[in-house]
């Protein structure tokens, strides 16, 4: 994804939103891990972007839905996203990074298993 990004600053306004899956089981050192490659190769390939003074959200996982499997339900279950969105939180803020909690979002959808 990272080949798509403009090298010469776009002249309409952009973001660009980390959207965090079920993919690590919501490891809190994996993803500052994600997170900083990512930081790295936008500011990398777009030198325009320097420092982080360019628009970025982070979206946390939504929450499990009824019927996600019991195997799943310790490492990617409603528990385990909170306390996730709780870890990272801190974490992102002193990186300046906005975070959209899923977790409350979704409680309610009707989504079989949440992913």
């Amino acid at each position: 994804m990272l080949e798509k990004i403009p090298l010469e600053k776009p002249d309409k306004p952009f973001a660009f939103v980390f959207g965090h899956g079920l993919w690590n089981d919501l490891e809190p050192i994996k993803t500052k891990a994600w997170v900083k490659q990512i930081i790295g190769g936008i500011e990398e390939h777009a030198t325009y972007l320097k420092d982080g003074q360019y628009n970025r959200l982070f979206l946390t996982p939504s929450a499990a839905g009824v019927l996600k499997p019991d195997i799943f339900i310790a490492r990617q279950g409603n528990l385990a996203v909170q306390k996730f969105e709780l870890a990272m939180g801190p974490w992102l803020r002193e990186q300046g990074i906005p975070t959209l909690g899923t977790w409350n979002l979704t409680i309610q959808a009707d989504n079989w298993d949440g992913t």
